[in-house]
């Protein structure tokens, strides 16, 4: 099976897709799925990882263009896996889904 990484991050980092091959059997969730990747493949993949029962939602991504919690979504051969909106992209699939994004303060040595 055969699934497609968009990665990349907000720091500048070039947005590219990664094409990965993981085993047809015994990963049952785009979670699953991406923890392969990395143990077996690329350790920096950016991912979250949860509470692996869909309640928490902080792992959401799209996947083939819906968005979908991946702990709980089954991975399918062919997929695309990309962050749930790229401008949010921190790194790879992890977004920051914070609502004071846009208040964000700067601190300075004045205070």
């Amino acid at each position: 099976m055969r699934i497609t990484l968009v990665r990349g991050g907000a720091d500048g980092a070039e947005v590219r897709q990664d094409e990965y091959e993981i085993p047809d059997e015994g990963l049952a969730s785009i979670s699953s799925a991406l923890q392969y990747v990395a143990r077996n493949y690329d350790g920096s993949i950016g991912y979250y990882l949860s509470c692996r029962r869909g309640m928490c939602a902080c792992c959401v991504v799209r996947a083939n263009g819906k968005i979908e919690t991946a702990c709980v979504t089954p991975v399918t051969d062919g997929m695309v896996i990309e962050p749930v909106k790229a401008t949010l992209r921190v790194k790879d699939t992890v977004v920051d889904l914070s609502m004071a994004r846009e208040n964000q303060f700067s601190f300075t040595a004045e205070g």
